[in-house]
């Protein structure tokens, strides 16, 4: 946390005049459509292909849905090569995502590099602030609320006994980033 602050400290972020938010607005918006083509274009795509965007979910959910509708209603007989592509293709698919996940940390160090000697001073002044919002919120959100809890479970009684014994608990989290590493810890202190 004292590193966030010395970032934000270190690199200011600039703040945008409303010309520069004004001018990104109107090149953002569309020509204006009417709300039935909306409403169209939320739940169906033109091709067949758009299914698999982001932008369409929506579509891709409700294919995926009428598609297992229909594939419990059809025959054994006629669907039996189609029924056995589903766990087929669901395997094939669960791999290719071990796959990516494990090497998806190398393109995230990549990107951030890449975003790092791009930007420089101004990488991390944008991260700066959000990061030391968010541990601001955390460490309040840790002693206000696990505190409530604490109350709710057994009174003012619960909120001496609860950070009487969570010390070690929460350094031992703080300095391992893990929560199964806290696991004997917090064993050990449920007992008290």
């Amino acid at each position: 946390m004292i590193s966030n602050v010395g970032f934000i400290y270190l690199f200011p972020l600039e703040k945008s005049s409303s010309t520069t938010i004004i001018s990104n607005i109107t090149q953002n918006i569309a020509t204006p459509e009417d709300w039935k083509e909306k409403m169209v274009r939320f739940f169906t795509v033109g091709e067949f292909y758009m299914l698999l965007s982001r932008h369409n979910m929506l579509a891709m959910l409700i294919f995926a849905f009428l598609l297992g509708i229909v594939l419990r209603h059809s025959s054994d007989e006629n669907t039996d090569v189609f029924r056995k592509f589903m766990p087929g293709g669901n395997e094939v698919m669960k791999e290719l995502l071990r796959l990516i996940m494990k090497i998806a940390p190398i393109g995230l160090g990549a990107y951030i590099a890449y975003q790092a000697g791009t930007l420089g001073s101004q990488f991390w002044g944008f991260y700066a602030k959000p990061l030391g919002i968010f541990h601001a919120m955390e460490i309040l959100y840790f002693f206000v609320f696990f505190s409530l809890y604490a109350f709710i479970g057994r009174g003012p009684k619960g909120i001496k006994l609860f950070w009487k014994n969570n010390i070690l608990p929460s350094f031992t989290a703080i300095s391992t980033c893990s929560s199964l590493a806290t696991m004997p810890t917090n064993l050990e202190t449920a007992k008290k």
